[in-house]
């Protein structure tokens, strides 16, 4: 493969998004790459989840809102 460069990244950002690589006939039918792929879905669903919760509380760090009960979540 030729290397890519920065000034490449328009051209990959115009790139359809939507192709899976569970979707490739190679790794379909492999079940411990299913599995791998759904764990590791799994686990950054809930690490994004996590991080937007904590993000709220945080935001509530020298305000009105902030309580005892939010430094004890954010802490």
């Amino acid at each position: 493969y030729p290397a890519m460069s920065f000034a490449d990244s328009p051209a990959l950002e115009s790139q359809p998004t939507n192709w899976r690589r569970e979707d490739d006939p190679q790794y379909a039918d492999d079940p411990e790459f299913q599995h791998f792929t759904t764990d590791l879905s799994d686990r950054l669903f809930s690490l994004t989840s996590n991080i937007t919760a904590l993000n709220r509380e945080v935001a509530k760090l020298g305000t009105k809102r902030e309580t005892e009960r939010v430094r004890e979540r954010v802490l």
